[in-house]
C-alpha cells in the first residue's frame, strides 16, 4: 500500500457509512444552510460517496475522521467530515468543492 494506509486505518465501511445515528455539530448545521446542502444530501454522500484518503485523518481531538466525496442529485460536488463515536457518526463538516458559499459559522 502507499503512504495513505498510515492515515486511514484499514476498516469497516460501515464504522463511516452507517447513517442511522447521525449527530449533527451546530457548526455542520450552518454549513449546511449556508451551502444550501441537505440532510438527505449528506446521507447520500455518507451512503453512496468515495473515501478520500488525502483527507481523511486522525482529527484535532485525537478521533478518525473520514472524508467522503460525491455527487448530490442537484450536482453540487460535496465533501463530508465524520467522525464515529460510540453513540453515532458526528457530521463535522460539509463542503461544496465547486462555490464559495457566503457564511459566517464560528
Amino acid at each position: 500500500m502507499g503512504s495513505n494506509s498510515a492515515r486511514v486505518p484499514s476498516t469497516d465501511e460501515s464504522v463511516y457509512r452507517d447513517t442511522s445515528d447521525l449527530i449533527l455539530t451546530h457548526h455542520v448545521a450552518c454549513r449546511m444552510e449556508c451551502r444550501e446542502i441537505t440532510l438527505k444530501e449528506i446521507k447520500e454522500i455518507l451512503v453512496h460517496g468515495k473515501l478520500n484518503n488525502k483527507k481523511s485523518k486522525i482529527g484535532s481531538q485525537g478521533d478518525q475522521t473520514y472524508a467522503l466525496e460525491g455527487y448530490s442529485e442537484d450536482g453540487q460536488n460535496i465533501r463530508v467530515v465524520v467522525a464515529p463515536e460510540k453513540n453515532g457518526l458526528v457530521v463535522i463538516t460539509c463542503i461544496d468543492l465547486k462555490k464559495e458559499w457566503p457564511c459566517h459559522c464560528n
